[in-house]
């Protein structure tokens, strides 16, 4: 059984991907938050759920490469 303790400590994990720009075939992502995953993990996945559903799209990259530092000091 999952006691209430455990369970809050999940939902310390939740990221945010938001789309920060769009420049054409471009698309510029921004990180924030705690991830399951490593943050460049995180932006391999959504680059690729993206480029699938939209095959337009030629890149996706971050919008600043700090929001890809998985250390403590950027939560």
């Amino acid at each position: 059984m999952l006691r209430i303790a455990e369970f809050c400590s999940f939902l310390d994990r939740v990221g945010v991907v938001q789309l920060a720009e769009i420049d054409g075939p471009f698309v510029t992502l921004r990180l924030s938050g705690r991830f399951w995953h490593t943050r460049s993990m995180v932006l391999a996945r959504v680059a690729n759920y993206l480029q699938k559903r939209i095959p337009e799209i030629v890149e996706v990259q971050i919008e600043d490469e700090s929001q890809l530092d998985d250390s403590a000091a950027n939560f």
